[in-house]
């Protein structure tokens, strides 16, 4: 049956109950009514056979319980009394049993206010809401997750049942559902830039960056004050995952006119700019940083890396020296300073520093490798090759080890040490047969020294199947050709060679390819291309010399 609306005035109510004398009324209702002096107007909405049925005890109780609770401050305990003895002469009722359930919940007692909501009918969204705000306080998670699932269904404009909703999903990482109580969040209230904050937050964890980024936005319209800097943050790392790096520095420039004193904010600044190799702009920021955290050394580190990058050698000389005397032991302060000194071609502060590096870290083979290379620096070609056999038997796995077998190899090829440097780099191909740059160098090397040609010509040929565009490759396969004075096929790959890459050495061995068929104008062309890239190069001029 349809519902009837009984808009009952208390002053009426009064004058009804208390005024006639065929109503008889209790003394402790009357006692109530005196303590009420300040009556509201009472809203009840009872279907229409209770209010042609209801038993007039249980009409009374209810509405003192109406009174009680539009009172200033409300009793909600003697509210809940009179709905307690109103339900007892009417059980059935709807409005009786939710209001008493709801008058538990504000007295904190939800398992009785459960308790009388378990008959009601019918389970309409008012009721869902209460029993799921009751599950709450009771902490019975999956009971409130659905009732306000219910509730969600019965009233899809329900804030109460999205924001709860929100709550459970994240306390049981449900990334899919906690996104869709965020969308109806959002879609209910636009103007609240936390909710797509959140919304961001959650579609960039699962990939989806475009809507992320439509998400950070959207939170921006809302707010693109200090308080919403989270998304200005979040907005501008979705442009650095599609590179659009331009793009993300405006996002910071605009965060930080509104935080220009945030140090994470301008610690992000300075990072991207050196992502983008724009050093010198990152400085500014990157000191900012440092002046307020003059004590982090992470920060300080990173300022130090800023300049070095910025070629601001002494400002991150000392830096790092800072951090050194501070008695930080981390490897990258002498990895650095040891980088300054090649800068500064001061090779024996370099070779110190990295010495230093490698007790610090000896299972990295780009620290041996960094060592050995101060030392040919200095010319200490001794002293070179003992840092890469020390490193090799610091190693822990292969790969490693054979990337310093190969730069041991290469400097015993360099002390003309061909036979131990072919040992080297024939236990590099026993240990990875297709390393295609061991078979390069031994090939050449081979080929250059005349000896042994037909396998010197056998390894460079695979070397050039596994990599087809190595212009090195081919250089090298020409010139194995041109020892074997088969030069038709030394010019044809040393053409191929210097169609990939503009080297002087590449173009100096197609003059020589020339020269040797005959064709001397052709090989004072390509030697005039080598000298115009090394000017300096003794050799090639006395050939040009000797041809004219």
């Amino acid at each position: 049956m349809k519902n009837v609306i009984l808009h009952i005035f208390i002053n009426t109510i009064i004058l009804i109950h208390f005024g006639c004398a065929s109503n008889p009324v209790k003394k402790d209702m009357v006692d109530v009514q005196a303590k009420s002096p300040k009556l509201k107007t009472a809203v009840i909405e009872l279907p229409k056979d209770e209010f042609e049925e209801i038993n007039k005890y249980a009409y009374d109780h209810y509405v003192f319980g109406l009174i009680l609770e539009s009172d200033n401050p409300p009793d909600i305990y003697g509210a809940a009394d009179h709905y307690k003895q109103a339900l007892q002469y009417h059980p059935n009722s709807y409005q009786i049993r939710y209001s008493l359930a709801d008058a538990y919940f504000r007295l904190r007692q939800p398992q009785d206010a459960l308790e009388v909501l378990t008959v009601i009918q019918p389970l309409d969204a008012n009721v869902y809401n209460l029993k799921g705000r009751c599950f709450i306080t009771l902490g019975m998670a999956d009971s409130a997750q659905y009732a306000f699932t219910e509730l969600a269904k019965l009233d899809q404009n329900s804030g109460i049942a999205y924001h709860y909703l929100s709550q459970l999903y994240r306390n049981n990482n449900q990334i899919d559902s906690l996104i869709w109580a965020y969308e109806n969040l959002a879609r209910l209230i636009p103007n609240n830039y936390q909710y797509w904050q959140e919304l961001g937050k959650l579609k960039a964890q699962k990939g989806d960056f475009t809507v992320a980024k439509e998400s950070f936005q959207k939170s921006l319209n809302a707010s693109s004050e200090q308080e919403n800097l989270l998304s200005y943050v979040g907005l501008a790392e979705m442009y650095k995952v599609e590179e659009k790096y331009d793009s993300a520095l405006q996002v910071y420039m605009d965060a930080v006119e509104v935080s220009p004193d945030n140090i994470p904010l301008n610690a992000d600044i300075s990072m991207l700019y050196a992502q983008v190799d724009s050093f010198p702009e990152a400085i500014p920021y990157a000191r900012k940083v440092v002046e307020f955290m003059p004590e982090d050394n992470l920060y300080l580190r990173r300022f130090g890396i800023i300049c070095y990058g910025a070629d601001s050698l002494t400002t991150a000389d000392s830096v790092f020296t800072v951090l050194v005397n501070r008695g930080e032991r981390d490897p990258i302060n002498h990895f650095d300073l040891g980088r300054i000194a090649i800068a500064r071609e001061d090779y024996r502060i370099a070779v110190e520093e990295f010495k230093i590096l490698t007790q610090l870290a000896d299972t990295v083979a780009g620290n041996w490798l960094d060592l050995g290379f101060a030392y040919r620096k200095t010319d200490d070609l001794s002293h070179e090759i003992l840092t890469y056999k020390t490193g090799i038997g610091a190693m822990q796995n292969e790969v490693d080890s054979l990337k310093l077998l190969f730069a041991l190899g290469s400097v015993y090829e360099r002390a003309d040490m061909y036979d131990s440097s072919a040992a080297a780099f024939e236990l590099i191909l026993v240990k990875e047969p297709d390393n295609h740059q061991a078979l390069n160098y031994l090939g050449y090397m081979l080929a250059d020294l005349g000896q042994d040609l037909d396998y010197a010509l056998k390894l460079i040929k695979k070397a050039v199947n596994l990599s087809p565009d190595n212009a090195a490759y081919l250089d090298s396969y020409g010139w194995v050709y041109y020892k074997l004075e088969d030069y038709d096929k030394a010019i044809k790959y040393l053409k191929q060679a210097v169609a990939l890459q503009n080297d002087p050495v590449l173009f100096d061995h197609l003059g020589d390819a020339y020269f040797e068929k005959g064709e001397h104008d052709q090989a004072g062309v390509w030697w005039k291309k080598s000298l115009e890239m090394d000017p300096d190069n003794q050799e090639v001029k006395e050939k040009l010399e000797k041809k004219e």
